[in-house]
This record gives structure tokens, sequence and C-alpha cells, in this order.
């Protein structure tokens, strides 16, 4: 038998838990509520200990095992964990419905967490120096309307220290977070079943740079993308983004911007997949973006205005339209752009507000270029001041074609917007076809960090679950836990 609280194996007929102290109930955990570990790849039933299945010989990770007890908890009792207390839940399958005002310490350990993302009343209030953390946790957005962008109530509330997932994942889920608090998240899975929403919205204190951050992680919409576009962002307020993999996602990433606060949004080593909008920064928040791959995505960096982007090493391919919007200063530095179609928007939109900031794009590469109508490589629109020129330098372009000149040298009005130095191929647009021969992918940076999340080192949410198959079957069997 297992302890009901932390879920350590206890002597048959045990009454007190010699880890934790919790009293047991006096009738055992049923067999149907214990997590058995079963091979990946054979479906054989394991046992604890064990590191490869005896039928098949597939190797076991360690996260997925050991079995655990799984009791069903509906929280129907207000809850205040005190400054420097701690509530621990292992092994429960939870259905909150009451509040939780946490100053201390609330951690979910190898739970499923279940709640309602179209109706939230009952909530987790973060106070003082509050923190919450989940491991190896499955989290179940139980949603049947569809969203409409943001809400007015989330999951999880407050000011408090910190928010800490690892190892989870969270299967059609919204509405989860929205907190004056720092966030981290690592090795997490996030599934979204046709429609996206505002899941995160985090915000630091003022005079505080925000330094959440989120790392190997996948995002991923495994359903229809719905044709409208969703009103909020997946992500907001998560400033430092590395190693991770977005999929057919709209909207990805919001980045945060406040008076007094040093925020920048970095995102480094990560893939965006059939995404549109993927990062829409707010106005004067500087961008780091490296090492990262956009494929098949459009309009990609959205406009920020007074902040600079930086964008290097990174690559596009067969994406469309814009890659970033209306910036003052931007430098784009040993990018590779592979058979990009501009249809109704330049490719690189500046602008200049009467600003001073750089504005170059070097050492690139375009091979398998397209522009239809009106459009080209480079636009600067001039709002006012001294118009500062676009630089392109030491840039190659292969398979190009357009309808009009690719680089645009002067506005309507005459005047002149971008130069060129020791750029190569110009002369050959229209001669070579619209489509690269050889697309060269960088699958990791110089010194061997893999570009994208490193998925055969993800191990995710509660051992043996498949949050999409449970929530099928509390719909259709078990609805009493919602």
């Amino acid at each position: 038998m297992y302890c009901v609280e932390c879920g350590e194996s206890l002597n048959e007929g045990a009454k007190f838990c010699f880890k934790c102290g919790c009293k047991q109930p006096e009738k055992e955990i049923v067999v149907e509520d214990i997590i058995k570990p079963r091979c990946t790849s054979c479906d054989t039933d394991l046992q604890t200990g064990w590191i490869l299945c005896p039928s098949c010989g597939t190797k076991i990770k360690d996260a997925s095992s050991a079995p655990f007890p799984r009791k069903k908890e509906t929280l129907i009792k207000e809850l205040h964990i005190l400054a420097g207390e701690e509530k621990k839940y292992y092994g429960n399958e939870i259905t909150i419905s009451s509040n939780i005002t946490c100053e201390g310490s609330l951690v979910f350990d190898h739970c499923i967490l279940i709640y309602d993302g179209d109706d939230i009343t009952n909530k987790i209030i973060l106070e003082g120096d509050g923190s919450i953390t989940f491991t190896y946790c499955t989290i179940i957005g139980d949603n049947y309307n569809i969203p409409s962008g943001y809400s007015d109530a989330y999951l999880i509330e407050g000011d408090g220290k910190g928010v800490f997932i690892n190892n989870s994942v969270f299967y059609d889920c919204r509405y989860f977070i929205k907190a004056f608090v720092h966030i981290e998240i690592k090795n997490c899975e996030f599934l979204f079943d046709g429609y996206t929403c505002n899941l995160f919205a985090i915000t630091s204190p003022l005079n505080i740079t925000n330094k959440s951050k989120m790392q190997n992680c996948t995002v991923e919409n495994i359903g229809n993308t719905p044709d409208e576009e969703p009103s909020g962002c997946v992500f907001e307020g998560i400033m430092i983004i590395s190693s991770c993999a977005f999929q057919n996602i709209q909207r990805c990433i919001h980045g945060k911007w406040y008076p007094f606060q040093k925020n920048e949004l970095d995102i480094s080593t990560s893939i965006f997949v059939n995404c549109q909008k993927s990062i829409l920064p707010d106005s004067n928040l500087p961008i780091n973006i490296t090492y990262c791959r956009f494929e098949e995505c459009e309009y990609i960096v959205g406009s920020s205005l007074a902040g600079k982007l930086t964008l290097k090493n990174t690559q596009f391919i067969e994406c469309k339209n814009q890659i970033f919007d209306s910036f003052t200063e931007a430098e784009v530095d040993k990018c590779q752009v592979y058979n990009h179609t501009a249809v109704n928007a330049y490719v690189f939109q500046f602008v200049n507000m009467g600003d001073t900031g750089s504005k170059i794009i070097s050492n690139c590469l375009f091979d398998g270029m397209h522009f239809e109508s009106i459009f080209s490589l480079v636009d600067c629109t001039n709002f006012g001041g001294t118009p500062y020129i676009v630089t392109l330098k030491k840039c190659t372009f292969k398979h190009c074609s357009s309808r009009n000149e690719i680089i645009k040298t002067t506005d309507i009005q005459g005047v002149q917007i971008s130069k060129m130095y020791d750029c190569t191929g110009i002369d050959t647009v229209n001669k070579q076809g619209s489509k690269a021969i050889d697309t060269v992918i960088l699958w990791e940076t110089p010194a061997g960090e893999k570009i994208g999340a490193d998925v055969d080192g993800l191990i995710a949410g509660v051992p043996g679950i498949d949050p999409g198959d449970y929530q099928i079957f509390n719909e259709e069997e078990d609805t009493s836990v919602h």
C-alpha cells in the first residue's frame, strides 16, 4: 500500500505514514486508483526499479518507472496556506472547487489537475512570499466554449514570490495564470485542441526587471487551426525563451514593457513552424532573436516602434510576407532566408520618427525570394525628421524574382531610404527562377547547442496518463469530478 499524502510505500495495514505522518484511510486505495507504468513500446506492465522492459528490451526512463497512488480529491473547503507553511499534494487527481490563498508554499507533485477554463470561479490566490510548484503534473482544461482571447478570471492570480513548473503537460488549457510574479517553466508540453488563447499573463513588480523564463518546452495545436485569429497571445510576459518549439500556433509570445523596468525579450535556439504573428512586442521593448528557425510562418515579429530589434543567425524557410514590422532601429546579421514570398507586405519594414537608431542588414543570404505587386525587401516609412537610410551590406541574392525592384531605394516622394554595399546577385534577379536549389538547415549552434526543444529528453506529465484520452474518459464515464 501507499501513503495517500506523499505516496511513500508502506507496509500492509499501516495506519500512519512513517515519512510524512499522515493518517491512512481504513480502506486501502483500490487497484484502479494506482497508476502503473507501462512500456511505451509494447504496453507491458512494469515494476518499480526495472531499467529494461522484459518483453521487448526498451529502456525505461527513471521518471516513468515507479507506480504511485492516485486518489480523487475535490477541494471544496477554503484553504489558507500561511507564510512559512507548505501544503503538498502527491499523486492526487484534483478538482478545485474552492479558493486557495497561498502565502507559503503550495506543491503539486505527480498530480492531475482539472479546472474549468470556461468559468473560473475558484482560484489560487498568491500573496506575500507565496509560491506554487508543479512537477510531473498533467493539467487539463475542461473547456467547451470558444475562447474570446482574454478573461477577467484566471486559475492563479495575485502577487507572490514565484511559480515554478517542471516536466508537466498542459492539455487544452486557457487562462491559467495572471499575476505579478516571477515564473520559470522547464521541460513542459503544451497541447491545444483547435483554439488557443491567453494562458500566461505575467507582470513583474515596478522597478524589477522581468526575468521570467521558459526553457525546453513544446507548444502545439493538435486540432484544426480555426480561421479566426485569437485576440490574446498564449504566453504574455515570459521574457526569456530558449530551446522551445512552437507549431500551428497563432500569436505565440507577447513581450511586455513598462517604464522604470529594463525588460528585454530574449528568444534563442527555438523553432516556430506554421505560426502566425509569432512575436508581438509592446512599443519601446528591445527584442533579441538569435539562432532560431521559422518555417512556413507569416507576419513573424510585430511592431515595437521605438524598440530595437537584434536579429542574428536565424533562418526563415518557406515563410510569407513580413519578417518584422515597423521598427525604428534594427540590426539583422548572418541570417538566411529561403523561398520567401511577399504577397501583400514588405519583408523588413522600418520606420523613421526622427531617431538616430541604426538600420542595417548585413551578411545575409536571400535565396528563393519572390515579390508580388509593389512590394520589395525593405521599406522605411518617414514620420518626421531627417530620413535615416537602411544599409544593406555584404548580402547575397540567389534565385530571386520581382515585378519591381527587389531593393527599394527611394520612397514615393523620391527620398532615399536604402543603400547597398558589397552585395552580390542583384544582377541575377528574374534570371534564375524563384526557388532555392539547396536549403541548408542549421540544427545546432557553433557551440553545439541544439536548436529547438530536446524532445528525446522531455519527460513530462503524470506517468501513464494521456491527457487527451483522460479527458474523453472523464466526459463519458466520470463527470462527477468536474
